[in-house]
């Protein structure tokens, strides 16, 4: 099976889930990620903003978290390069804002730019992954170039 079928098969599988499967496996995501000593010991977490109405597994107990935590939440925009993010930090959710997909990103007028080299660990969107640290995004690559200018762990 190609990357490109597998990953059609995980979209399918995916959209048949209920919103409360995927509310029950955010909430277990979000428990094995505070679980981790990675993210005890991180001062400065990248996460992305899932939301179960784009069909994703939500972020929000884990963005509610970092902050709660007095953590530096730093979370992505898309950039006016294609196929790049850039980063900001935000001090709280209401700083988000939907782009022209209905994804919440910060809002670049009230939240501070954040460079990579700042974050301690990244939380990392993917249809799959396997326990080498192996992952299959959704195909447009902005994560793999994000991560190949990052130095910070990944989850």
């Amino acid at each position: 099976m190609s990357r490109r079928e597998l990953r059609e098969e995980l979209i399918h599988l995916r959209n048949t889930m209920s919103v409360d499967e995927m509310v029950h496996l955010g909430a277990k995501i979000a428990e094995q990620v505070f679980q981790t000593e990675w993210y005890r010991k991180a001062k400065v977490v990248h996460c992305f903003s899932g939301t179960v109405s784009k069909g994703e597994i939500p972020t929000d107990i884990i963005l509610r978290d970092v902050l709660a935590a007095g953590k530096q939440l730093v979370m992505p925009k898309m950039s006016a390069i294609p196929g790049y993010m850039d980063h900001y930090s935000i001090t709280d959710t209401v700083q988000l804002i939907a782009n022209k997909w209905g994804i919440l990103e910060p809002d670049p007028d009230i939240c501070t730019p954040t460079p990579i080299e700042a974050i301690d660990l990244i939380l990392v969107p993917g249809l799959a992954g396997d326990r080498r640290g192996n992952r299959i995004g959704y195909g447009k690559g902005y994560y793999d170039r994000f991560l190949g200018n990052s130095k910070a762990r990944t989850m």
